[in-house]
C-alpha cells in the first residue's frame, strides 16, 4: 500500500473522530453529519481499495483514479458552495424581515410616545387656561 493511502486513511479516521465529538457536543446538524460521513467514507474506501477507484474511473471515462478524484472533489465543493449560498440567501431574507419588524415596532413606539406627550401638553394647556379663567371670574 502506497504511503499516501495510509496518510489518507489516518486523516479520514481523525476527521471522523472529530465529527463524532461534534455530534456528542451537539454542534453539528444531521444534514451536515450525513454529508461529511459520506465524503469521508468514500475517501477512506478509495484509499483502502485503490483498484476500485481506478476501475470506477475508467468505467466513467476518466483516464486515471486521480482525475476521477479531482472531478469528484470539484463536484462536491460546488454542491457545498451552492448549499452555503442557499443558507446565506435565507439568512439575508430573515434579516430583512427582522429589520422591517424592528422599524415598524420603533415607529409604533415613537407614535405612542408622541401621542402621550401631546395629551400631557394638552392637559397642561387646558389646566393653565382654566386657571386664568377662574382668576378672571374671581376678579369680577
Amino acid at each position: 500500500m502506497h504511503p499516501i493511502y495510509i496518510v489518507t486513511i489516518i486523516l479520514g479516521v481523525a476527521v471522523l473522530t472529530n465529527i463524532f465529538i461534534k455530534i456528542k457536543d451537539k454542534k453539528l446538524i444531521i444534514n451536515e453529519l450525513i454529508f461529511w460521513i459520506l465524503i469521508l467514507a468514500v475517501l477512506i474506501l478509495m484509499s483502502v481499495f485503490p483498484g476500485f477507484s481506478v476501475k470506477l474511473a475508467h468505467f466513467l471515462g476518466f483516464k486515471s483514479g486521480f482525475e476521477f478524484f479531482i472531478a469528484l472533489s470539484v463536484l462536491v465543493i460546488l454542491l457545498f458552495l451552492f448549499n452555503i449560498y442557499k443558507k446565506i440567501r435565507l439568512l439575508e431574507e430573515k434579516l430583512s424581515k427582522l429589520n422591517e419588524n424592528i422599524a415598524i415596532k420603533q415607529s409604533l413606539e415613537d407614535s405612542i410616545n408622541s401621542t402621550k406627550n401631546n395629551e400631557s401638553s394638552n392637559i397642561e394647556f387646558h389646566n393653565s387656561t382654566s386657571f386664568f379663567k377662574n382668576k378672571n371670574k374671581k376678579a369680577d
